[in-house]
């Protein structure tokens, strides 16, 4: 089992599950809902908030988490992105083959036209946003 900062945890899943476009659009909304679910959570559960926590936190947080959210994302983006018919076959997936062997084999294969967007864009939105 891991655990992590919930925000590398939304940072992770946003940029392998979401265009640069999608968040433009939406993420200050997601974000926003996030917080407000998490609280709302919270007191569901009569258990007390992070000390500080707020929208503004949960921002920063996930700003400081992009770099390694946008690393674990793009591991997941030639899978998630494979065309259907060169797709692996998860029906037969065993546990004698060792899953890290599989991503390596997945990523080293030609990249997509759409992996090859979603990856520049990925990047040069974190550029543009002075994360890398």
């Amino acid at each position: 089992m891991r655990a992590a900062c919930l925000s590398l945890e939304l940072a992770s899943c946003f940029f392998s599950s979401t265009s640069t476009k999608f968040r433009e659009r939406y993420l200050h909304e997601m974000m926003q809902l996030y917080a407000d679910e998490f609280g709302s959570h919270c007191d569901v559960l009569g258990v007390e908030y992070l000390p500080g926590f707020s929208y503004d936190t949960v921002q920063r947080r996930f700003h400081r988490a992009k770099v390694m959210g946008a690393v674990m994302g793009i591991q997941f983006l030639p899978i998630v992105l494979k065309d259907a018919l060169d797709a692996p076959d998860m029906e037969n997936f065993t546990q004698e083959k060792d899953l890290s062997e599989m991503i390596i084999s997945e990523m080293a294969t030609r990249p997509t036209e759409q992996l090859k967007e979603r990856l520049h864009e990925l990047i040069k939105e974190l550029h543009n946003e002075g994360v890398i």
